[in-house]
C-alpha cells in the first residue's frame, strides 16, 4: 500500500504509461476513487484504502486464460506501484495459479470409457487366412 501518511493528494499518482486495457481500467478505478475519497473524507490515507479496494474490484475475474493473464498483469502493476503490499500480491498470484490450473484441467476433456476411441476392427482377413478366429459348432 502507498504510505498512508502522504501529505497531499496531488503528489500521489500511479505510473501513466499503461498498454494493457485491464491494468488501465484498474488504474482509472484507483485514481477516480482515490481523488473522490480523499476530497470527501479530507484524508489521503482514507483515499488510499478506498482506492486499493476499487482497484481490486476492477480486476478481471479468473474465468478464462485471457482474464487470468490480465489479472496477473494487474497484480504485478499494483505490487510495483504500491497499490497493495507484496504479501497481498503473492496471495493474488497464488489464486491466479490455482485458477490457471483449473482452466487447463477444464480445457482437457476427461477421458472415460465412453469417450475413448475403440480400435477399428478389420473386416478383411489378415494374410489371406479365411478361417474364422472362433469356430462355431452346431449340434446336429
Amino acid at each position: 500500500m502507498i504510505h498512508p501518511s502522504a501529505p497531499d493528494t496531488e503528489e500521489i499518482t500511479l505510473r501513466a504509461s499503461i498498454s494493457n486495457p485491464a491494468v488501465a481500467r484498474c488504474q482509472r478505478a484507483w485514481k477516480r476513487t482515490f481523488h473522490a475519497s480523499a476530497i470527501k473524507n479530507g484524508s489521503p490515507a482514507v483515499g488510499l484504502i478506498d482506492a486499493a479496494d476499487a482497484y481490486r474490484e476492477a480486476m478481471p475475474l479468473l474465468d478464462s486464460h485471457k482474464s487470468i493473464s490480465d489479472f496477473i498483469a494487474c497484480v504485478g502493476y499494483a505490487m510495483t506501484s504500491g497499490v497493495f503490499s507484496p504479501s497481498l500480491g503473492k496471495d493474488f498470484l497464488n489464486a491466479a495459479r490455482v485458477a490457471l490450473s483449473a482452466t487447463r484441467t477444464k480445457a482437457e476433456k476427461p477421458k472415460n470409457r465412453a469417450t475413448l476411441k475403440q480400435p477399428k476392427r478389420r473386416l478383411t482377413p489378415k494374410n489371406n487366412d479365411l478361417t474364422p478366429p472362433v469356430s462355431i459348432h452346431l449340434a446336429p
